[in-house]
């Protein structure tokens, strides 16, 4: 089956209730004029770095309690939906790529300031990525949501093979969906 953007968003929305935080974190990695196998090698080192960053963010989030989430993944792991951009050789010589990320089931006293120290820390400082990272607090209303859904598959709507290929903008090994904290 060939999915496609939309179906990559539609996806995203049905958790959407649960989403509450939305970061984007921007690599120090740039594929302008790289070739595929670098731009590839370059996706690894993401994806790998993004891993190991949300496994120290979820440590963070849960003070004196950071086996909680490597314990029982199904309730207390961090809900997360993750799209790459930028991967593509592209004219524009400063775009980075960069991590669109969707986050929900935060414990409740994890502000959007909290949220920010904790990836700058895990992000920044950790796996020594770029330190340009946005993050949003989700306002309780689809509209929001389906803003941030539509713009985290945009490369996606622009070439199809895009979605799923190798070099693809959903990041599946790095998502989760925690079912047992939404039951």
């Amino acid at each position: 089956m060939n999915y496609t953007s939309s179906d990559v968003a539609k996806h995203f929305k049905h958790y959407e209730k649960h989403i509450t935080h939305y970061a984007v974190l921007h690599t120090k990695l740039r594929a302008n004029g790289c070739s595929s196998k670098k731009i590839e090698h370059m996706l690894e080192e993401v994806r790998n770095s993004l891993r190991l960053a949300l496994n120290i963010f979820e440590r963070q989030i849960y003070e004196g309690k950071t086996n909680l989430p490597r314990r029982k993944p199904f309730l207390y792991k961090t809900l997360r939906f993750v799209t790459v951009e930028g991967a593509t050789d592209s004219y524009d010589k400063e775009k980075t790529i960069h991590i669109n990320l969707m986050l929900g089931n935060l414990p409740e006293h994890i502000t959007t300031t909290h949220v920010l120290i904790y990836l700058h820390q895990a992000w920044t400082i950790q796996c020594k990525q770029g330190s340009d990272i946005f993050v949003e607090k989700l306002e309780d209303n689809s509209e929001d949501k389906a803003r941030v859904a539509n713009y985290s598959v945009k490369e996606g709507r622009a070439s199809r093979e895009r979605v799923w290929s190798t070099h693809g903008i959903w990041d599946v090994n790095n998502c989760w969906i925690p079912h047992e904290a939404f039951a």
